[in-house]
């Protein structure tokens, strides 16, 4: 990442991405500067919501897809009004969120 004035970090509110291993509280880092590709991770702004998602194009049409089965695909064409704000390239871990499950197993391996 070169420059920070196209960066900056957004924390995750819903359940969208969890199969993609992002999850409410983590961070992400958000690049402007990137034009988003097959498969990138987006945040994406329709209807004054913002919404973060995996770009998709398949027979030249554009989709914003949620990776969670709850979700159903978003067309982008015309007649939807979206922007996509950036790429994420990386996100941040909401560790303490996690630690019940760490507590966990440590107990079970200290059995």
């Amino acid at each position: 990442i070169e420059s920070s004035e196209e960066l900056y970090f957004a924390k995750v509110i819903g359940e969208g991405m969890v199969a993609a291993g992002i999850y409410p509280d983590d961070m992400l880092v958000v690049d402007q500067s990137l034009k988003p590709e097959q498969g990138d991770i987006v945040i994406c702004e329709q209807a004054g919501e913002f919404t973060l998602r995996s770009y998709y194009v398949k027979a030249g049409r554009e989709y914003l897809m949620a990776d969670n089965n709850y979700f159903k695909p978003v067309e982008l064409n015309a007649s939807t009004a979206y922007r996509i704000w950036g790429v994420v390239p990386f996100s941040l871990i909401n560790q303490r969120r996690r630690k019940n499950a760490r507590i966990s197993r440590f107990e079970h391996f200290l059995r």
